[in-house]
């Protein structure tokens, strides 16, 4: 896996359909999102908090509590100093896999945040959570967050989205991740395991 630290340029760096992965410093549950994805995977992958597809030329497609499903602004991140963002580039990229990417993730725009998944996803990640779902293979996990997706139809959290968007694609069907239950994957898990090229291009701003 090649981490090229880049300047953010539209059309070089990140292009329509790129997932985008942050991570976000000196916020209380961002660091402790990461913890939890961290002591989860043991991963040699950046840590990251949070995930977004490109919609355009600094715009993405979120799902942000508060907001829910919404166009946001990626200079949220890059004009942050105590943010990281991490593009990966999805297997096969072309204009319109990209715009198809997009599309996917944008026709849930108005869908609410999913409080009660994240607050799954905060179980798992605790100790007796974690121990349970190594022991078990990730079998607690998946099924209360495939439990909890529907109970709640039509919202969704920051990787479940994207996570949504790239499985949509006939071209990414049978990949192993999206065997999963896609409200149970979080950020740092579909980075690592997401249909992308072996790259990750790294858009550090400023060192905090």
């Amino acid at each position: 896996m090649t981490v090229k630290v880049v300047s953010p340029v539209f059309g070089t760096s990140y292009n329509i359909g790129w997932i985008g992965f942050t991570r976000t410093y000196k916020s209380i549950m961002g660091d402790a999102i990461a913890y939890g994805e961290r002591s989860e995977l043991e991963a040699s992958f950046p840590e990251v908090n949070h995930a977004l597809v490109v919609i355009g030329a600094g715009e993405c497609c979120q799902a942000h509590s508060g907001s829910g499903v919404a166009i946001g602004q990626l200079s949220e991140y890059l004009d942050d100093p105590n943010s990281r963002v991490y593009f990966r580039q999805p297997l096969g990229w072309t204009p319109e896999l990209g715009a198809a990417i997009a599309d996917a993730a944008l026709s849930k725009q108005g869908s609410r945040y999913d409080d009660l998944l994240i607050a799954e996803n905060a179980l798992a990640d605790t100790l007796i959570g974690t121990a349970a779902n190594k022991v078990f293979h990730d079998w607690p996990h998946d099924k209360l967050a495939a439990l909890v997706a529907k109970m709640t139809p039509g919202e969704f959290i920051c990787s479940f989205l994207a996570a949504y968007a790239l499985a949509s694609m006939p071209c990414f069907a049978g990949w192993p991740l999206f065997a999963k239950p896609l409200a149970s994957i979080d950020p740092l898990v579909l980075m690592e395991f997401g249909p992308f090229e072996d790259f990750i291009n790294a858009a550090i701003p400023v060192t905090p």
